[in-house]
């Protein structure tokens, strides 16, 4: 999904956070979510990294989700050239869904500086 958000493809983004057998029209209508999630940090930052550093598995965060819960919180930062690397994505993952679909369910909540709201 950031592959595709780095590219710039946004459709190719949002259909691979939509769930299966989506209409047209919805993937259109998330990948305008999605870019405008996105903007803010290309304003600020312009690009994030996808080099081995900016997949680092020590910049992807977990909240300590309560036992049974459906959800889990998941920010990534996006590492970017200057290495501020003070902007991160936070998701969503729905487990129920992810269990009836065979495949991660994500949803794309915030791009945001680290620790704004």
């Amino acid at each position: 999904m950031l592959q595709d958000a780095a590219a710039r493809d946004w459709e190719a983004c949002a259909a691979r956070v939509s769930a299966d057998g989506v209409t047209d029209e919805a993937i259109t209508t998330e990948a305008r979510r999605l870019e405008k999630l996105f903007e803010a940090h290309a304003v600020a930052r312009e690009r994030f990294r996808l080099d081995p550093a900016g997949r680092a598995t020590a910049n992807t965060h977990f909240d300590e989700a309560e036992p049974g819960a459906e959800e889990w919180r998941v920010a990534q930062v996006l590492i970017d050239p200057q290495d501020a690397n003070d902007w991160e994505a936070r998701f969503v993952l729905s487990l129920p869904e992810t269990r009836a679909s065979g495949r991660v369910a994500l949803r794309l909540e915030a791009v945001a500086e680290i620790g704004a709201k």
